[in-house]
């Protein structure tokens, strides 16, 4: 276990618990019931059907190759979005749906087209790790992007990591540092560590990582909005190979950002 660099309190987790935490089942499986993933679904779903008519791909074809021709679609002022929109609007549609299925909370649909402008504003933070279970040794890699494309990325070499998940939570961290360094304020960060996601979206507390996990969440309320996603491992390759590369050669470690050349980081790190 790794401590906190910030000095968070100590806390009593349950030991047996992979969570840390002794509950009950919170309900999740019968908010799956058909009964109410049909209703709750009709009611998001409505919305878009009545859409259906002033959108002229949504009417002369079917949703796949609406998505696909809305590749070529430019997004018109005075949104201030320069990229193809369509691709949120659906992500903003699916996790209102969430909203309304788990949490009982109702969005208007102006909240649904605020929420989709912002997402395309956001910049994007792909996070990844490498380790190596005989040495203790673990690579740990990062890359920014926004809208107009890769904007900065980061790498560094860790020592003392105690196993995957650890070295993929330091990632993150080291990742969110970087992020303030930039001035970047709204960020929405992409790992492909399922167990990771759930520590940080949820009050559940693994006791590898807890120390390490608090320093992340402190680092957060210093953005202005910020958000922890869960990407396939397939998807997150560019990152994957930059943590491959610095643990191979630690000499390798990047630090970069907008409008800066590349800057030297020390080779290995143990905090």
């Amino acid at each position: 276990m790794r401590p906190s660099q910030q000095g968070v309190e100590d806390a009593f987790i349950g030991q047996p618990l992979k969570s840390g935490i002794y509950s009950v089942k919170s309900g999740y499986q019968s908010a799956m019931t058909a009964k109410i993933f049909k209703e709750e679904v009709s009611t998001v779903i409505s919305p878009v059907q009545d859409a259906r008519k002033p959108i002229h791909l949504a009417v002369q074809q079917n949703f796949a190759a609406a998505l696909e021709a809305s590749r070529n679609t430019i997004c018109l002022p005075p949104s201030g979005v320069s990229v193809n929109i369509l691709p949120w609007i659906c992500w903003q549609l699916w996790i209102t749906r969430n909203h309304i299925i788990f949490k009982d909370r109702i969005f208007t649909s102006e909240e649904v087209a605020l929420h989709n402008i912002s997402n395309c504003k956001f910049h994007r933070c792909f996070s990844d790790a490498s380790w190596n279970k005989d040495s203790l040794q673990a690579g740990l890699g990062w890359i920014f992007s926004s809208q107009i494309g890769k904007i900065g990325r980061g790498s560094e070499v860790q020592e003392f990591v105690s196993s995957p998940l650890m070295a993929e939570t330091l990632a993150c961290r080291s990742s969110l540092r970087h992020a303030l360094s930039i001035d970047i304020e709204n960020l929405r960060v992409f790992t492909d560590n399922q167990t990771l996601i759930r520590a940080l979206n949820s009050k559940l507390m693994e006791k590898e990582i807890f120390g390490v996990v608090a320093d992340i969440r402190n680092l957060s309320a210093l953005f202005e909005s910020i958000s922890f996603n869960f990407i396939p491992r397939s998807e997150n390759f560019e990152a994957d190979h930059l943590a491959k590369a610095v643990l191979r050669d630690p000499s390798s470690s990047t630090f970069t950002f907008p409008g800066q050349a590349q800057c030297n980081r020390p080779t290995t790190l143990t905090g």
